[in-house]
């Protein structure tokens, strides 16, 4: 039962997942390197946040 309601939902979303292509080609490419550019940003900053490894001070 629950993998119809799972295809039910794709199959009235599928025209919506497909708007992507009515875009020009030359721009969706541009979308795809502006999305890995974001993704890598997200992936620096969560790397570069500071961790507390050690709880207490004097053991560092």
């Amino acid at each position: 039962m629950k993998n119809r309601s799972k295809t039910g939902e794709l199959e009235e979303n599928i025209p919506e997942g497909l708007t992507v292509f009515t875009i020009p080609g030359g721009h969706r490419k541009r979308m795809r390197t502006m999305n890995m550019l974001e993704r890598q940003n997200r992936e620096l900053k969560r790397r570069s946040r500071w961790r507390d490894c050690f709880p207490m001070r004097s053991r560092c």
